[in-house]
C-alpha cells in the first residue's frame, strides 16, 4: 500500500518528465521486490559438508559420518545415493563431490529406493522417522534428476504409505512397487498402477525381477512372495525356506523381521535368502528359481538381522563371493560355507566403514559399495580395505537436539552419528559418545548430552571421557529433552523423557510419578521464563473418548511439585497429542502449543490460550498438516516460532497467518532449534540436511 502511494506521488511530481508506462513498470518492480523480501530469509548452511574428524585416537570406535543412506545405485559414469530423510544425491566424479537432485518447493521426502530403466530414473519416496509414516509415491526423471514428475503411483500423506521397494523388468515395461503392506503393479513403466496384493501383517522391503526367467519376480520383508506373471499375482513361499525342514529345526511358528533376498547374477535359477530367528542367522539356497530351498549356512556369529539391517548380494563374475549386510558387513569367498567380518568402526583404520548397512551394490568380485548410516563406502579388494566415497556435499545429517554454548559454539546430537561440536563450519565428533546422539545442555563446568537416550556428563576440558548421570528411568527416548531452569544460577535442570525428572545438582526427583501416564512419554514441556513456577506438561498417549478426556495435559503453579489435569479444556486432544509448548515471558497466561498427528481436512497444528489454559483458540492458519516439534516465544516481542515437519514458521499477533522462513534451507523437518536474540541468530538442526543458521530480521525482535 505504502509503495503504491509513494509511486503515485512520485508520478505527480514528475509527470512531465516520464511516461506513465515507466511508472507502471516501476510499481510492479517494487511490489515484486517487497514480496521477495517477505518470502526469503538469509539462511546459511553450516554443514557438515564432509565426514567430520573425531577426537578419539586411531583404532578406537567412532560413529562419525555424514548421515543415513538407505539405497544406492552405481553406474559407470554416475552414482546415486538416497537418504532416508534428506532426498537424493548424484555424483559424476566417483564420489568426490555430490549434488542434491531433488530440489523443489514441496516437502522434503526421503528416497527409500532407486531404480532405472534406460534413461528413466525412478525413486520411491517416504518419511519413516515420525509418529506418522507416509510417502508421496514413485517419482521419475528423464534427465538424471534435474527435474521430476509424478508417476501414476501417488499417495496422500494421510494414507501413510512410504514406498520401500521398486523393481523394473529387464525385458519389458513391467514394474513392481512395495509399500509396507501392499504390492503395486504397472505394465507401462509407471504410467498407471494397480494394487495387486495387500496384507496388514506383511512388511515389505525388497522387490526384484529375474534376469533369466521371463515374468518371474519376488517381494520380501517379514515374508517371502513369488510371482510368475510379472507381478500381477503373488504366492507366499515363506514356508518353503530351509528353517521349516525338520532336519534344521523342529519349530513351526516362525516369525521373521526381515528376509533379505538376491538373485545370483552368474547362475540361472540360483537365489539366496538371508534371515534370522531368535539369535541365529540362516542362509538358504534355491537352485530352481525359488521352488525349493535348502539351508547352507547357520550361525550365531552374525547378529541383529532385523527389519532395519538385512542385505545380501552375490558378486558378478564369481558366485563364491557373497556379501552380507547387518550392523556390519561380512564376506564369504567359498559360496557361503564361512563368512568373515570385513567392516569395523575403528577410527582411521583402512577397514573402517560406518555401522548399519542399509543397501549394497556389487560391481565385480573385487568392487562393491555399502550404503550405511554414516555415508557411502567402497572396496576394490573384496572388503579387505574400504574407502569413504561420501565426498563433499553429501549432507544428510539427522539432528535430534542442539544447544548454543556460551563460547558461541554449537553442540548437537544426531541419528547414529553421536555428538558433535561445531565452531562456525569446523566440525568435531565427540568420539567417546558412540551411537545415537540427542539433546545437549551446558552447565557451569560440564556438558550434558543424551547418548542412546541416556544422559552423560563430560567436563568441558575433557571430551575423552564421560560419566553416566541418568535418572533411574527404564524408558530412554532418543528425543528426550534437557531443560535448564530459566534465570536459575545453579546446575539444576529438568530431564523430559518418559517422565519429568528434576535434578538439583546432586539428586533426582521424579515429578510425574503420581500421574497416570502409562507407558507413554512426556512430549510437550514449558517453564515460563519470568515465572519459573508456571509449568505446562503433556504426554503423547491417545485418548479416543472426548467425554473422558484426561491424563494428557497438565499445569503446575509450583514448579512441578503438584499438577492440575487440564486435558478437558482442549477437546481436540481426544484425537491428537501435544508435541511442544511455549509461553509469553511477559504474560504467563498466554500459552501456545503444537500438535502432532497428521491432519486430514481442517488444520489443527497450533492452539493459543490467553487465560492460562482455561480456554483455547485454533491458531493454525498458514500451517501445513504435518507434525510439530518445538516452539519458542521471543522475549521482548509477541512473535512465536514453531518447528514442523516442513520447516520453521513465524507469527505475531498482527499477522493473520503463519509465515514460513523460506530461503536456501530445504523444506525439511526441524526437530530442534536455538534462538540467540542478542546476536540475532536462529540455529536450525534439520533432520536430514545438517545444521543451518539464519540472521533474524530486527522486526521479529520488536513489538
Amino acid at each position: 500500500y505504502f509503495l503504491s502511494v509513494w509511486v503515485f506521488l512520485l508520478f505527480l511530481k514528475m509527470q512531465y518528465k516520464k511516461s506513465i508506462i515507466s511508472y507502471i513498470i516501476l510499481l510492479f518492480s517494487l511490489q515484486g521486490y517487497g514480496q521477495q523480501v517477505k518470502k526469503k530469509y538469509s539462511w546459511q548452511h553450516l554443514g557438515p559438508k564432509t565426514i567430520p574428524p573425531s577426537n578419539v585416537d586411531s583404532l578406537q570406535w567412532t560413529s562419525t559420518g555424514t548421515g543415513w543412506i538407505e539405497d544406492v545405485l552405481i553406474e559407470p559414469d554416475c552414482w546415486y545415493a538416497g537418504s532416508i530423510t534428506g532426498g537424493l544425491y548424484r555424483s559424476t566424479n566417483n564420489g568426490q563431490s555430490w549434488k542434491k537432485v531433488d530440489k523443489d518447493s514441496h516437502l522434503q521426502m526421503g528416497t527409500l529406493c532407486i531404480a532405472k530403466k534406460g534413461n528413466i530414473l525412478f525413486r520411491g519416496t517416504g518419511l519413516t522417522h515420525y509418529n506418522e509414516d507416509f510417502g508421496f509415491g514413485v517419482l521419475k526423471s528423464e534427465n538424471d534428476g534435474k527435474s521430476w514428475s509424478q508417476t501414476g503411483l501417488q499417495f496422500l500423506s494421510t494414507e501413510k504409505k512410504p514406498t520401500w521397494a521398486l523393481a523394473v523388468s529387464p525385458n519389458d515395461s513391467n514394474m513392481v512397487a512395495c509399500t509396507p503392506n501392499a504390492i503395486y503393479h504397472s505394465n507401462n513403466l509407471g504410467e498407471t498402477w494397480k494394487e495387486v496384493f495387500s496384507d496388514e501383517k506383511i512388511d515389505f522391503r525388497t522387490a526384484i525381477f529375474s534376469n533369466y526367467k521371463l515374468n518371474l519376480c519376488f517381494a520380501s520383508g517379514n515374508r517371502l512372495y513369488k510371482s510368475l506373471d510379472a507381478g500381477k499375482n503373488w504366492e507366499d513361499i515363506t514356508q518353503r525356506l530351509g528353517i521349516y525342514n525338520p532336519k534344521v529345526a523342529t519349530k513351526i511358528n516362525y516369525k521373521f523381521e526381515r528376509i533379505a533376498f538376491c538373485e545370483d547374477p552368474n547362475i540361472q535359477g540360483r537365489y539366496l535368502a538371508f534371515y534370522s530367528y531368535g539369535k541365529q542367522t540362516y542362509i538358504d539356497e534355491s537352485l530352481d528359481f525359488g521352488e525349493s530351498w535348502e539351508n547352507i549356512y547357520t550361525s550365531y556369529a552374525i547378529s541383529r538381522i532385523d527389519i532395519h539391517h538385512a542385505e545380501i548380494a552375490i558378486a558378478p563374475g564369481n558366485s563364491d563371493i557373497i556379501v552380507l549386510g547387518g550392523v556390519r558387513a561380512y564376506v564369504s569367498k567359498n559360496g557361503g560355507a564361512t563368512f568373515s567380518q570385513v567392516t569395523f568402526p575403528f577410527y582411521l583404520d583402512n577397514r573402517f566403514a560406518h555401522d548399519d548397512i542399509r543397501g549394497m551394490q556389487l560391481f565385480s568380485p573385487n568392487e562393491f559399495f555399502l550404503a550405511t548410516d554414516g555415508g557411502l563406502f567402497r572396496t576394490t579388494d573384496t572388503g579387505a580395505t574400504w574407502q569413504n566415497v561420501s565426498g563433499k556435499n553429501l549432507t544428510m545429517m539427522q539432528i535430534y537436539g542442539l544447544a548454543e554454548l556460551k563460547n558461541g559454539e554449537i553442540m548437537l546430537g544426531c541419528q547414529d552419528l553421536g555428538t558433535f561440536k561445531v565452531r562456525k563450519k569446523q566440525w568435531l565428533n565427540v568420539g567417546i559418545l558412540y551411537g545415537d546422539g540427542g539433546d545437549v545442555l551446558e552447565l557451569d563446568n560440564d556438558y550434558l548430552t543424551l547418548s542412546g537416550g541416556a544422559i552423560r556428563k563430560m567436563e568441558k576440558g575433557n571430551l575423552l571421557s564421560s560419566t553416566f548421570v541418568h535418572p533411574p528411568a527404564t524408558v530412554n527416548p532418543f528425543t528426550g529433552k534437557l531443560v535448564r531452569i530459566p534465570k536459575y544460577q545453579t546446575d539444576s535442570f529438568y530431564y523430559v523423557g518418559k517422565d519429568v525428572w528434576l535434578n538439583n545438582g546432586e539428586q533426582w526427583q521424579n515429578l510425574t510419578s503420581t500421574l497416570k501416564s502409562g507407558q507413554f512419554k512426556a512430549t510437550g514441556f514449558n517453564i515460563n521464563k519470568a515465572n519459573t513456577q508456571s509449568v505446562y506438561l503433556a504426554f503423547d498417549q491417545p485418548t479416543w473418548d472426548p467425554s473422558n478426556l484426561r491424563n494428557k495435559f497438565y499445569k503446575s503453579e509450583n514448579g512441578g511439585q503438584d499438577w492440575q489435569d487440564i486435558s478437558r479444556t482442549l477437546p481436540v486432544l481426544a484425537w491428537r497429542h501435544i508435541t511442544c509448548i511455549t509461553s509469553n515471558p511477559s504474560d504467563e497466561n498466554e500459552v501456545y502449543l503444537g500438535l502432532g498427528t497428521m491432519d486430514d481436512g481442517e488444520i489443527h497444528k497450533v492452539y493459543k490460550s490467553n487465560d492460562g489454559g482455561e480456554t483455547w483458540t485454533n491458531y493454525s492458519e498458514g500451517l501445513a498438516p504435518y507434525e510439530t516439534f518445538k516452539m519458542y516465544h521471543f522475549t521482548n516481542s509477541n512473535g512465536v516460532l514453531i518447528a514442523t515437519l516442513d520447516g520453521l514458521y513465524y507469527r505475531n499477533s498482527s499477522m493473520p497467518s503463519w509465515q514460513k522462513l523460506k530461503g536456501k534451507i530445504p523444506p525439511i523437518a526441524i526437530r530442534d532449534f536455538e534462538v540467540n536474540e542478542e546476536d540475532r541468530f536462529i540455529y536450525a538442526g534439520t533432520y536430514g540436511n545438517g545444521l543451518w543458521r539464519m540472521k533474524i530480521p530486527r522486526k521479529m525482535l520488536r513489538y
